[in-house]
């Protein structure tokens, strides 16, 4: 892992007490699939608080206006941003709560950002390769195994442990901080 060079450190702003919770998506379209998203919404239906869902696609145009329709759809609500200078992208990244990571496809600079702002992150551990680098980053850095899912229910279920409970989530994000990002 190499850190953008557009890199600066962006002060981390952990929520004691998140309502709603924000939820950050920072992936790409194609990661971003009807399975994936039908999940987003089984969590938000069985969450204990709500839940305000931030994406991040890197997209603009007719391909922003595509996803914030569909997106919307099965998320209302949703926040769907547009291209951002990297700098912003992690100001609004650092003002959510959790990154529920795509599966099949994870997102390897997305868990970095993401941890290095204190979020914890929720993924799926897929059998091919291009579906196992979340976890292997998340084992390698220290964070608990329980947030690597085998599979959705589990997926749901450490979501779910995560949104529901601020100690938990805290904790997590203190955790993320306390890394050495960098040294990857």
């Amino acid at each position: 892992f190499e850190r953008s060079p557009h890199y600066e450190p962006q002060a981390p702003m952990l929520r004691e007490q998140a309502r709603p919770l924000r939820v950050a998506l920072p992936s790409n379209l194609l990661k971003l699939n009807p399975r994936f998203v039908a999940l987003l919404a089984r969590i938000r239906a069985a969450a204990g608080r709500p839940l305000e869902f931030h994406c991040f696609p890197n997209a603009s145009g007719v391909e922003l206006a595509h996803a914030r329709t569909v997106l919307g759809r099965a998320l209302p609500g949703i926040a769907v941003h547009p291209i951002l200078a990297y700098k912003r992208y992690l100001e609004l990244l650092s003002a959510c709560d959790i990154n529920l990571s795509p599966y099949p496809f994870g997102g390897l600079h997305s868990v970095v950002d993401s941890l290095r702002q204190g979020l914890p992150v929720v993924a799926i551990e897929c059998p091919e390769p291009h579906g196992r680098t979340d976890s292997m980053l998340l084992r390698r850095l220290g964070m608990p195994e329980w947030l690597i899912a085998r599979d959705e229910d589990a997926y749901v279920a450490a979501a779910l442990r995560v949104i529901d409970d601020d100690a938990t989530r805290l904790a997590l994000s203190r955790q993320a901080l306390a890394l050495d990002i960098d040294r990857l």
